[in-house]
């Protein structure tokens, strides 16, 4: 469980993928976009405001772009921490997805 919160109204986060862990995201104030990418086709938008939350799974390229400067949300992980979970280039993440 983890919170980002203090983030430059109009900054983008996240900007990843996970190969395993699944992640809860759970707007706790203000509001905040989020862009989920299953491949290098499909998006899903969603406006998160307090009480709102998406379920992330495993192998979704998800951003989080902060549009206000109370924004801030929680959130719950299946898996503890593991770097090597991580996908962070967007290249690489449309090769492991092959466009499915």
């Amino acid at each position: 469980i983890f919170i980002v919160n203090n983030v430059p109204t109009m900054m983008y986060r996240g900007s990843h993928a996970h190969k395993e862990c699944r992640q809860y995201i759970i707007c706790l104030s203000g509001e905040v976009h989020t862009i989920c990418y299953k491949d290098r086709i499909s998006t899903h938008r969603n406006t998160l405001q307090k009480g709102d939350f998406i379920l992330v799974e495993n192998m979704i390229w998800c951003e989080q772009l902060y549009k206000t400067k109370d924004a801030s949300i929680i959130v719950l992980c299946s898996h503890e921490y593991d770097k090597e979970d991580y996908i962070t280039d967007f290249e690489e993440f449309k090769k492991l997805t092959n466009g499915n």
